[in-house]
């Protein structure tokens, strides 16, 4: 890593996933390069998440406040929202990461319902849902969730100019 691009971060924060973060930082700086040589080796420690929050910050983590997962998720957001990059490739970002850890990725998605019960719900796009809301920026516009979203994409494009008509005929009838 360059020493510009590292002084340009937070570098640690005593938070769960603090290594993530900073690499978060550092890859919304610019161009990265991918060496095809080994130079990082990510270790996963056979750790709860809450001794190693303790490890990292040194302090007992209360019980009822443990929720490293959505922390993480928020976290990353933030760290988003501060880049300097155009509006609306960061709504891509943010759209793109809420999407990963309310829908695509079921691990994640696990855990943060685990931390928080209040979002476990019966159906699948209920629980994505309440994790899209407990996560995303309040200011984040609620797209259709998942393969649906893709295929109400889809749609929209196949009838765009059908719709267009649509809206256009309705038009009339709403203004005589």
């Amino acid at each position: 890593m360059k020493a510009d691009a590292l002084k340009k971060t937070e570098l640690f924060r005593e938070v769960y996933g603090t290594d993530v973060i900073l690499l978060m930082e550092l890859l919304l700086q610019g161009e990265t390069l991918i060496l095809p040589e080994e130079l990082f080796y990510y270790r996963v420690q056979r750790k709860s998440a809450a001794d190693q929050l303790r490890d990292v910050t040194g302090q007992e983590a209360q019980k009822h406040t443990v929720v490293p997962y959505t922390d993480l998720a928020k976290n990353l957001l933030s760290v988003i929202e501060k880049a300097t990059l155009s509006e609306k490739i960061k709504n891509q970002l943010i759209n793109d990461l809420v999407e990963n850890v309310s829908w695509r990725n079921r691990r994640w998605q696990r855990l943060i319902i685990k931390e928080n019960p209040s979002t476990k719900s019966s159906g699948r796009l209920e629980q994505v849902r309440k994790v899209r809301h407990l996560v995303a920026p309040a200011s984040m516009d609620h797209k259709p969730i998942g393969r649906l979203r893709e295929s109400v994409n889809d749609m929209l494009n196949q009838f765009g100019e059908i719709s267009a008509h649509i809206r256009r005929t309705l038009g009339k009838f709403k203004n005589p």
